[in-house]
């Protein structure tokens, strides 16, 4: 299932590997689309995360609307998460998203679809090349799963070591390190009172190194995910897609995602981390490195 992401190159619509959009927005010289590239660039190539970029991302709404309308008149059946969110009905009144929600739908799964991903993979890469005994458990179990061209969900699931890395590597730096609710009516909290109206902060790094919860919070070990341990662990102790009636609606698919990567990537190469620049994080929107990290890819 796409999300219906186009990538519009000079007169031509190339589609992305992984996702696209089956009807893309204008091609260049029709209505406002500028010509040359892929306009949602901007995520990769624009390093800041401040207002200016705000400003930029949110200036391709407009091209999410000129999607809308082109699917509505088109009228085409598509298989892809804009076309669930547009026929998504309230369940009570029946009535269908406006367009400002499903602009913002889309957009949200944009950008939280696609760099959260990939730095939770960046920092799963740098810990596996730090970890060796680990990375060897990680590639005997690729090693000895069949090789599918297209595997599955069930599949990729069925690779227990593999998920336990990734969610190590979730726990240690989760990509959404900062989760924030609004609270309805006044409350209580640790002991604490809370108004109505205030904003409560939830810093998941430091939940997920918190001593009362893990035991050597600071070390990577993936095994501290299996069921045997997991069994005695508060079960919000660990919530890297948030938890509760508004946890993240990718989780699943962001799993699929790191879990095929690592499947595909693991089972051919090795990468070693060559260290070019201190290691910093950047606490922003995502907890990302503050300068890109370099490997060095062997084939194994």
């Amino acid at each position: 299932m796409s999300l219906a992401l186009a990538d519009w190159r000079s007169g031509t619509s190339d589609v992305e590997a992984t996702v696209n959009f089956s009807c893309g927005p204008p091609r260049p010289g029709q209505g406002q689309q500028q010509p040359g590239g892929n306009p949602f660039e901007v995520i990769t190539k624009e390093s800041g995360r401040n207002l200016q970029f705000a400003f930029k991302f949110r200036s391709l709404s407009k091209l999410v609307a000129q999607l809308l309308a082109r699917r509505r008149a088109h009228g085409t059946e598509h298989f892809d998460f804009l076309a669930m969110l547009m026929s998504a009905r309230d369940k009570d009144s029946g009535a269908p998203m406006a367009e400002r929600e499903l602009i913002d739908e889309v957009m949200t799964l944009i950008v939280a679809g696609h760099e959260t991903t990939a730095s939770g993979l960046n920092w799963t890469w740098y810990l596996l090349s730090q970890h060796p005994q680990v990375t060897a458990r990680l590639h005997a179990e690729i090693d000895a799963s069949a090789e599918i061209d297209s595997p599955s969900l069930a599949q990729m699931e069925a690779l227990t070591y593999a998920q336990q890395v990734v969610n190590e590597a979730l726990r240690l730096y989760p990509p959404g390190w900062l989760l924030s609710r609004r609270t309805i009516e006044p409350d209580v909290l640790g002991g604490y009172p809370v108004p109505a109206n205030t904003n409560v902060l939830l810093p998941l790094y430091l939940l997920h190194r918190h001593p009362e919860f893990w035991q050597e919070p600071e070390r990577f070990w993936p095994e501290r995910f299996a069921p045997e341990h997991e069994a005695a662990r508060s079960r919000f102790a660990y919530m890297p897609f948030a938890a509760g009636p508004r946890h993240c609606i990718g989780e699943t698919l962001a799993l699929y995602e790191m879990l095929m990567h690592l499947y595909l990537v693991a089972r051919r190469y090795r990468l070693t981390y060559v260290p070019e620049k201190p290691l910093e994080l950047e606490a922003q929107i995502n907890l990302r490195t503050r300068y890109p990290l370099h490997m060095r890819l062997e084939r194994r």
